[in-house]
């Protein structure tokens, strides 16, 4: 299959960039030709000269991904949809652009996905993955005409790190794989009452490589307070290296088995699973972070029971070959999908090849661009 992949340049090791990942994995059996800002001028006449069976659209709230919005609406094919909102970006985009007229139409036409920019997108595009069942489900639920699909996020280690190698350790030591100074700084003000409490910790500074956490830690903190969708991939990596996790208790984790650090009693929509993290109460980060590092210095067993737990649900759920499996079956799917069929409402700005002014100008002079059609004409 030859496949257009649009994608911003992300600074994300690739430790951390699932869909490099997967692109990686996928180039052994198909053609993919990447696009990113610097390149995405080179598609049409690309596209023009051997037609792609599909496109692949990586698409976030991000003004690093603003570009891809013009070739998703011209160009149906797979959305991979990395937020649960696009409101930020294309709001600011639009705005930039000093296209006012074109926000208010598109807000008016976004008013069923409660103004959160996503219309366009879902009607516009052949198929959209997301990656939770139950962001699929309402997507689906909203509109008959939407096709999201759910596609497990996976992960590999480069350099995985035995059982063996992992709980030896004789110290607890927490770090962050995607440091934010929102992380860092919960995570110092955490330490420092530990620390008052009688129950010294080690934490990594915010300036080292997720590998280089990874190969220090014991505890990975994926404090993430947005929601966007989909699991946070520093929780998978931190998984797949069987680590002890700790995460903020959201709709992406909230399926997770967990422990609750306030009562030491497993979080469980099933109520059968053992724990495979700590979450915290989003209301109560720094008193929570705090109970659990005082927790794990004094019962170093319960963090090698999460750690190897973790592990496993990893292999059960986000290994990479079942992301590139699932990846496989949706881009057959798009490939063979009619094109979407645009709402009756749909603002006529977002397919606009920009000659409409042109063409109304000729109009006037009984003209016309199509040169084939002047030389019939006469």
């Amino acid at each position: 299959m030859r496949i257009a992949w649009f994608r911003p340049k992300l600074d994300r090791s690739f430790l951390l960039n699932e869909t490099a990942q997967v692109i990686e994995r996928l180039q052994h059996q198909h053609e993919i030709h990447n696009f990113d800002l610097h390149r995405a001028h080179e598609f049409v006449w690309l596209h023009a000269k051997q037609p792609y069976d599909v496109c692949v659209y990586e698409l976030e709230d991000t003004l690093d991904a603003s570009f891809i919005w013009p070739y998703l609406l011209r160009f149906p094919g797979l959305t991979l949809l990395r937020s649960a909102t696009l409101t930020a970006s294309r709001r600011a985009t639009l705005r930039r652009e000093r296209r006012l007229e074109a926000l208010d139409h598109e807000t008016v036409f976004d008013a069923e996905t409660s103004g959160l920019m996503l219309r366009a997108v879902l009607m516009a595009s052949k198929l959209v993955a997301v990656g939770s069942p139950g962001l699929a489900d309402s997507l689906n639920a909203n509109d008959p005409n939407v096709r999201a699909r759910y596609l497990p996020l996976g992960l590999t280690l480069l350099n995985p790190i035995t059982s063996s190698e992992q709980h030896d350790a004789t110290s607890i030591t927490f770090g962050c794989l995607a440091p934010t100074p929102r992380q860092y700084n919960l995570m110092k003000t955490a330490e420092k009452h530990s620390t008052a409490a009688g129950f010294p910790v080690t934490t990594l500074t915010n300036e080292q490589t997720p590998e280089a956490v990874l190969a220090q830690t014991n505890v990975v903190l994926a404090l993430h307070p947005t929601p966007n969708g989909r699991p946070p991939t520093d929780a998978i990596a931190a998984m797949a290296a069987s680590k002890i996790l700790v995460v903020l208790d959201t709709i992406e984790t909230a399926d997770w088995p967990s422990l609750d650090p306030h009562t030491w009693k497993t979080r469980d929509i099933l109520g059968t699973r053992p724990p495979i993290c700590i979450s915290l109460d989003p209301r109560d980060e720094i008193h929570s972070l705090a109970l659990v590092m005082c927790r794990l210095c004094q019962d170093p067993h319960l963090g090698k029971n999460l750690a190897q737990a973790a592990q496993q649900w990893w292999k059960k759920y986000f290994t990479l070959d079942t992301s590139t499996k699932a990846l496989e079956t949706l881009l057959e799917e798009a490939r063979t999908k009619p094109l979407p069929i645009r709402p009756a409402d749909w603002p006529a700005h977002l397919t606009s090849d920009s000659t409409e002014h042109a063409k109304s100008i000729l109009a006037e002079l009984d003209c016309s661009i199509d040169l084939l059609e002047q030389s019939s004409s006469r």
